[in-house]
């Protein structure tokens, strides 16, 4: 079974579970689909060759993710921890509109590789209040529209912390990770991130995680302490 909360829920097929982060749509640099975004006054916003290439990076992975689910007879999760939008933050020049219908459509297309693969669930962990608006309204709303799995504690769709189990193995999704700024120090803080998580199982008194998701960052980073593995 699928453990989300304190709620089980059965599994009767294998599970692949994918996970994407910080897409960052409406960033003139952030994720953007091929038919870019028409805004209210009737302009149009094309994508860049930095975004296009972003892309073709974005469809390889849900090809990859699609040959998985197929390989094994499958049922998809989706996991995404936070970011999904860029918004209007920091007095930033380097987004799209100020419009949020426009962001939350941008965002729902972004996501469309992957709701094509018609995941069995999605799960959403919220991000930061710059980018998502005060309690991640934004991301919220994209929760909603996906009909991803709602938080038991809150009601909500999107979560600040997910803990999940899922055939056995489990997961601790949050959005905001740690990372070393040097190359050769990138993955200490992935190291003292599973340190931590560990010990703070061990207060609650709870199984600790497999896999722990963070994002946030933009830089790959792995770490691992007592069997817990960091994925930033």
């Amino acid at each position: 079974a699928a453990v989300v909360g304190a709620r089980a829920v059965e599994v009767p097929r294998p599970v692949v579970v994918a996970v994407a982060s910080d897409l960052h749509a409406n960033s003139t640099v952030g994720l953007c689909p091929p038919t870019g975004l028409d805004l209210d006054d009737g302009q149009r916003v094309e994508p860049s060759a930095l975004q296009e290439w972003l892309w073709r990076g974005w469809e390889g992975y849900a090809a990859r993710v699609a040959a998985q689910v197929a390989s094994l007879d499958a049922e998809l999760y989706v996991v995404l921890a936070g970011d999904l939008v860029e918004g209007d933050h920091h007095r930033t020049t380097q987004i799209m509109t100020r419009n949020l219908q426009d962001q939350h459509r941008l965002a729902m297309a972004c996501l469309g590789p992957l709701r094509a693969l018609h995941p069995a669930r999605w799960f959403v962990a919220r991000g930061t209040e710059a980018h998502v608006g005060p309690g991640a309204t934004t991301e919220e709303l994209i929760a909603e529209a996906l009909e991803a799995e709602p938080d038991p504690e809150t009601g909500r769709r999107s979560w600040w912390h997910l803990r999940a189990e899922i055939l056995g193995t489990r997961f601790d999704v949050a959005h905001h990770g740690r990372t070393g700024s040097y190359g050769w120090t990138r993955n200490n803080g992935a190291n003292s991130q599973a340190s931590q998580v560990f010990w703070e199982s061990a207060r609650r008194k709870a199984d600790p995680p497999h896999y722990v998701i963070r994002g946030h960052r933009h830089k790959r980073a792995k770490g691992s302490c007592e069997g817990i593995e960091v994925h930033q």
